[in-house]
């Protein structure tokens, strides 16, 4: 198992297959590890995807999805470091609500 740092946060999808994109861009000054960084979404307990971060340019990070449920749902988005002692900024913008 990993040890790292996630936070969480809630997202109210108003459905209607509303496309709706999360996009995670994180910056270190250093380089980090393949998988070190990522967004996880769930819906409940149910886990309805896995983004590892690719490399964008030099120093910065990405990992984009797109909701898009016929009804209203609350899903929780994580957002997470597994780079072992490294500090990691991350910025999550939500487009299309």
């Amino acid at each position: 198992s990993h040890v790292g740092a996630s936070h969480f946060y809630l997202l109210h999808h108003p459905g209607g297959q509303r496309s709706v994109r999360l996009v995670a861009t994180f910056t270190s000054p250093t380089p980090l590890p393949a998988t070190a960084v990522g967004m996880h979404v769930w819906r409940g307990a149910d886990l309805v995807g896995k983004w590892v971060a690719e490399p964008t340019q030099q120093g910065v990070w990405s990992a984009t999805a797109t909701l898009d449920p016929s009804d209203p749902t609350t899903y929780g988005v994580q957002i997470s470091n597994y780079a072992d002692g490294q500090a990691v900024e991350y910025r999550l913008v939500v487009l299309g609500l």
